[in-house]
């Protein structure tokens, strides 16, 4: 089982970072008269400007460079400064020291989710946006405002830009309530960088990342690697994630005005998701405080009434409940063994399936069986129930695993790769287009179900009359624990075409536009 215990530690208990770095220099625009000046298209951000932790520039506003003060959206910006210096992996955890954002470890958005479905069903992205996230149970996938289908890793990315509310419409990604954009490392000239870094921690997380950039052809061709292996843990056994993820960017500028770029990513991830909250059925507590009723006579196909045998399976009877008035001292009837009325009784045929009790039969028809009434607080008093604690009455440990899925079968496999192309030219003076294209192969192999309530077996026997192995074991009922395959292919193409005006030369207060 899992549980909602401890939050996830950010800033990784034992994370160390060792970097080489033999030239890390960014040739956008020097002082130098000697030296060739390159201009920028407004395509593209000087990550060179940044002052720290502080972003000086966006694309997220207009789709164009701007200025962060000069845009009139709400928009955070975190580097990856930013990001290596919290210690954090996933853009989703660095996204919690933003304003408006939510991490829905227990989808918290809606109380009827609570056990984690949207979170199995979604791409694991566990944060929700002003209180919202999509009906699948996550925030939409953007890298490099395209839509993507894989939830991204901080190795590879050199910003993530928060934009809140229906601006997020206008730039083509996200929703009303606004989205998480990705900007990847691109290949870039003016010399040579490596680093490398290594992250380990109490819980035996093990990553490792390299990021390589090389400028093969002085001002002309640059490439750039970023390699990641990433085996997470978390408190709970089995829950976290096992990733190998490599991304190859291009850049190559034939001409002094032309610039092609490509970036491309190949990924296999094996997820275990389980959010922090676990719910207890209420019954499971009435149940507790009303002495713990079992049901053990066999079943024979027969109701609780009082013609019935009540018997064991050798043919004994049964006593009554230590808090039943009975002369005999036998179970005759329902209120013999049951007092306190904590136990239902399953009416009618209800298959179900078993998983996790070794020697017994799959499925089970579940009628005339006893199980503990529902969400009811009838029978008991308010101190009795409420003072219970529902991790002391069951004895599970905080740290247990309700979920399905192991490191050797995960319940979540992803397989995919995406591709982006760009391409840049300066038409003439302060008119630049940018062509783009973007295509996504993902496939996923996953078991969406959940644990629901957690509920006892209050059955001796099994309906076949034969020893209950799950007898008073607690455990979870789900019925949307199918395997089920998908897969997304997206193929996306845009054009822009960017023309500035500068009005100051004339006169300050008349400004610079983009258009």
């Amino acid at each position: 089982m899992k549980n909602p215990v401890v939050k996830k530690r950010f800033i990784r208990w034992s994370a160390v970072a060792c970097s080489v770095i033999a030239h890390s220099v960014f040739l956008h625009a020097q002082d130098d008269a000697s030296e060739e000046v390159f201009e920028l298209s407004p395509f593209t951000v000087d990550e060179s400007q940044n002052d720290g932790y502080r972003a000086t520039q966006t694309l997220a506003g207009t789709r164009l460079r701007t200025n962060l003060g000069d845009v009139g959206a709400s928009i955070t910006v975190m580097t990856s400064e930013f990001m290596e210096d919290l210690g954090v992996n996933t853009f989703e955890e660095a996204l919690i020291y933003t304003p408006s954002v939510d991490l829905t470890n227990a989808d918290n958005t809606d109380h009827n989710r609570a056990h984690g479905s949207q979170m199995r069903y979604g791409t694991g992205q566990a944060y929700s946006i002003r209180g919202f996230n999509t009906n699948a149970g996550n925030q939409s996938v953007s890298h490099d405002f395209f839509d993507g289908a894989d939830a991204p890793d901080n190795y590879n990315l050199e910003r993530v830009t928060l934009s809140l509310g229906p601006n997020a419409l206008l730039i083509g990604v996200g929703n009303p309530q606004g989205v998480a954009v990705t900007s990847t490392k691109r290949a870039h000239f003016g010399g040579q960088s490596t680093t490398l870094r290594a992250q380990y921690d109490r819980w035996s997380s093990l990553r490792f990342s390299l990021d390589h950039n090389q400028e093969l052809i002085d001002d002309k061709l640059a490439f750039r690697v970023n390699l990641l292996s990433d085996k997470n843990r978390e408190f709970r056994r089995y829950v976290g994630k096992e990733q190998d993820r490599a991304t190859l960017g291009l850049t190559y500028r034939p001409f002094e005005n032309t610039t092609f770029r490509i970036n491309h990513e190949s990924y296999d991830i094996n997820r275990n998701i389980a959010p922090m909250k676990y719910t207890f059925d209420a019954g499971l507590l009435r149940w507790a405080a009303a002495g713990k009723p079992t049901v053990d006579f066999v079943h024979t196909n027969e109701a609780w009434n009082g013609t019935r045998a009540y018997v064991d399976h050798n043919g004994n009877p049964i006593p009554v409940h230590p808090d039943a008035i009975d002369e005999d001292g036998w179970v005759d009837e329902e209120s013999d063994f049951d007092p306190n009325d904590a136990l239902g009784r399953q009416g009618g045929h209800n298959a179900i399936w078993i998983v996790g009790l070794d020697g017994v039969n799959a499925i089970w028809d579940k009628r005339y069986t006893g199980q503990i009434h529902n969400n009811t607080f009838d029978g008991i008093t308010s101190t009795r129930f409420q003072a219970a604690n529902p991790w002391e009455v069951t004895g599970i440990p905080k740290n247990a695993n309700l979920y399905a899925g192991t490191w050797d079968d995960p319940s979540s496999f992803e397989r995919g790769r995406w591709t982006h192309y760009f391409f840049e030219q300066k038409l003439v003076e302060n008119l630049y287009l940018e062509v783009a294209h973007s295509e996504v192969n993902h496939r996923r192999d996953y078991t969406p179900g959940w644990s629901g309530d957690i509920k006892v077996d209050v059955n001796r026997y099994t309906p076949d009359n034969q020893l209950n192995p799950g007898y008073l074991h607690y455990y979870g009922e789900d019925g949307n624990q199918q395997f089920r395959e998908s897969d997304t292919e997206i193929s996306e193409t845009r054009a822009t075409l960017s023309y500035e005006l500068d009005l100051t030369e004339n006169n300050d207060w008349l400004g610079r536009h983009a258009f």
